[in-house]
């Protein structure tokens, strides 16, 4: 009899657990459909005839699914440069992400644990740069590339995506001061310089 009550007793607290959570699961499912309407809808979309995708008012799910805007896309005379472009485009992502997680790990690393003199303004003036819209500097973005030689290349590319850099500085900021100082100085103390302090204890 009392193993069957003990039993019994984690099968309340689970439920409990449940119902408690019921909110929190209720606002991740209306999340969840609010990210996931605009993907059905572009594949809902894709599988429409010209007419439907244009009818008022307009559905969700196609009434005659077709394929033939894929066949029309998949057919088309400059789709030969497909491979080109989507070699061209990882080069470029993959190089503008490299570059912009070592630059903001390592000024990152810098706002948080050295001490330089105006640390702090640099900082907070890199964070202003958060509010300021990318086309406001374009001109002078484009200006610079085109004095640097690197106009319409890939690594100018690279170079101009990371520019936004605020964000990522920031992130990584505050990640490394989450870190505890007692972590660190017990590497000092076993020996370790800052660069591995770095590497091998915050990073």
């Amino acid at each position: 009899m009392a193993a069957r009550i003990a039993s019994v007793q984690p099968l309340a607290r689970r439920r409990v657990l449940r119902l408690g959570s019921l909110p929190v699961y209720i606002s991740l499912a209306l999340i969840c459909t609010v990210c996931l309407v605009p993907v059905i809808w572009t594949v809902s979309s894709s599988l429409k005839l010209r007419e439907e995708l244009y009818a008022i008012p307009p559905t969700l799910l196609p009434r005659h699914p077709t394929l033939d805007n894929y066949t029309w896309m998949l057919t088309r005379e400059d789709m030969s440069r497909l491979p080109l472009n989507l070699w061209n485009s990882a080069k470029v992502t993959i190089g503008a992400v490299i570059i912009q997680c070592v630059a903001a790990t390592l000024a990152g690393y810098a706002f948080a644990r050295l001490e330089f003199r105006g640390r702090d303004l640099l900082f907070y003036l890199l964070i202003v740069l958060m509010f300021i819209p990318r086309a406001g500097g374009l001109m002078a973005l484009y200006e610079l590339m085109d004095s640097l030689g690197l106009r319409n290349s890939h690594l100018g590319l690279a170079l101009l995506f990371p520019s936004a850099i605020s964000v990522a500085l920031f992130v990584m900021r505050q990640n490394f001061l989450g870190v505890p100082r007692e972590l660190e100085e017990a590497a000092i103390v076993d020996g370790a310089n800052t660069p591995q302090v770095f590497w091998h204890v915050d990073l």
